[in-house]
């Protein structure tokens, strides 16, 4: 629950709060803030999960449809870059969303960018050959990286103090049941299909179509047009509508932004060069960046991407079956996480999920190198990959984001978080192109990479990131400060008990 803050006007700020904290507390969900949430998801992150998982289970009959249309079989590398290309893209919308809303609002940003889901589903649908599918692919990763930037933001504004985080974590719960959805219509009961997957492909039009007939019937984010255009009247009209004409809860948000404004007006936002020139807003970057690559290089979009051909070589008869029920885990994971988050602490669950995920990769090892001899170990491999997405969305899946945004203080945020997201995209980008290539030259020992990579994590973790529940970002760089000071002790010590030997 986040209460209006206070601010003293020449008195003491203990005593003079902005507002009742009871009215902050109030939890008014109206039918508008329902609907607006609704539309921005189904537009939104929904389309991005759709578009990880899409690929996945219709691998074989496209490849096979692209193989009758030009005379020749897609490769490794084609396909690989083809499903990759779709994080390049992302990377390229998510760092070029910030132009677009800050002049434009979050409306027309969604608007704007259903355009390019429309077309790119199109190119992907009617494509010939392996080249226009890429193409496409790469732009609807342009549209997913834009949506991973404002969907979670305009779900953030439009939300009830008191229901924000459970209101932002539908923006995750979105992306989870687009890749559930994409994993149950690709299956070969359903459009997976010679006949089916281009449908499938152009499915998301559906989604971006029930977007941009909605979208300017929503209420444009208060907070962009009070802090962006400075259209106090235009917000305050944006919130009756949002809270139900209560006046009250109505003035604890205005007071809450204008806090912010006063805020924004008093901090210079730092550059890129003054990021990485200071000593320590570099180790704390070091420490974001490093959150990224747990999550990313642990290999979930590996199993999101591929685990029809992961269940294939594990002998798996029935995988889209499997798939799904990974798929479906996925979903309910994502809701338990929610209630784990503040209750256990960010670092020990980090450090739960990698070190569950690492277990689970090893069995499933395990499982590839038995599965000749002993049948059952099918039913292990499901069991594996499903652990290794219950320990990623309890663990990297959501909290490395989460921390990401506690790390940085409001100077240095705007760019440290813009290259934490770059970062994110492109390490997902490496287990994308890599992984297929790695498949065909490990074997069964496909997975070992990524035990290596969640041990060294696990590692990583222990020692260099602080725990950020309940902490300012003054009192997390002072963890930080005095962790590497402990360090750097006990590397003396070391030293000294060397140069004696």
């Amino acid at each position: 629950i986040i209460s209006c803050a206070t601010m003293g006007s020449g008195k003491d700020q203990s005593t003079t709060p902005l507002i009742n904290s009871d009215v902050a507390g109030k939890a008014i969900l109206s039918k508008w803030v329902i609907f607006a949430v609704f539309v921005a998801v189904i537009g939104g992150t929904f389309q991005f999960g759709y578009h990880t998982g899409v690929v996945n289970s219709p691998e074989k009959v496209i490849q096979a449809t692209f193989a009758e249309h030009t005379g020749r079989n897609v490769t490794t590398v084609e396909w690989s870059t083809a499903v990759s290309m779709f994080a390049i893209g992302g990377c390229v919308g998510a760092l070029g969303s910030g132009p677009v809303v800050n002049h434009f609002g979050l409306r027309w940003a969604f608007a704007i960018n259903n355009f390019i889901f429309i077309a790119a589903s199109m190119m992907m649908a009617f494509a010939p050959s392996i080249h226009l599918f890429t193409a496409g692919r790469f732009i609807v990763g342009v549209g997913s990286g834009v949506t991973t930037a404002i969907t979670g933001k305009y779900l953030a504004d439009i939300a009830p103090v008191a229901l924000r985080g459970g209101i932002s974590i539908v923006s995750q719960l979105g992306c989870t049941v687009g890749i559930l959805v994409a994993q149950v219509m690709g299956m070969k009961t359903a459009l997976g299909t010679m006949d089916g997957w281009r449908l499938l492909l152009g499915f998301s039009v559906i989604p971006a179509v029930i977007q941009l007939v909605f979208v300017f019937l929503l209420p444009e984010s208060p907070r962009w047009l009070y802090l962006n255009k400075r259209d106090d009247e235009g917000a305050k009209k944006a919130l009756m509508k949002l809270r139900n004409y209560d006046e009250s809860v109505v003035a604890c948000d205005m007071d809450e932004m204008e806090e912010e404004r006063e805020k924004q007006s008093s901090v210079n936002t730092l550059s890129v060069m003054e990021v990485v020139g200071n000593p320590l807003l570099l180790r704390v970057l070091l420490i974001g960046v490093m959150l990224q690559a747990c999550q990313q290089l642990s290999g979930i979009n590996a199993i999101f991407y591929f685990s029809g051909s992961i269940f294939e070589d594990a002998n798996v008869k029935n995988g889209d079956v499997a798939t799904v029920i990974a798929g479906t885990i996925n979903v309910l994971m994502t809701v338990v996480s929610v209630f784990l988050i503040d209750r256990l602490g960010r670092r020990s669950l980090l450090l739960m999920g990698i070190a569950g995920m690492c277990v689970f990769y090893a069995l499933l090892t395990i499982a590839f190198h038995t599965q000749d001899t002993n049948s059952n170990m099918s039913y292990v491999s499901v069991l594996s990959v499903v652990m290794v997405i219950v320990f990623f969305a309890v663990g990297p899946g959501g909290i490395a984001w989460l921390m990401v945004a506690e790390l940085f203080s409001t100077a240095a945020s705007p760019v440290a978080i813009s290259i934490c997201v770059a970062c994110n995209w492109i390490f997902n980008f490496i287990v994308g192109i890599t992984f297929q290539p790695l498949q065909n030259a490990l074997g069964e020992n496909c997975f070992i990479p990524f035990i290596a990579i969640t041990i060294v994590a696990y590692i990583a973790i222990f020692v260099f990131v602080p725990e950020t529940k309940g902490k300012t970002v003054q009192e997390i760089e002072m963890d930080i400060q005095s962790g590497r000071k402990k360090r750097g002790k006990v590397y003396a010590v070391l030293e000294q008990d060397q140069h004696k030997e």
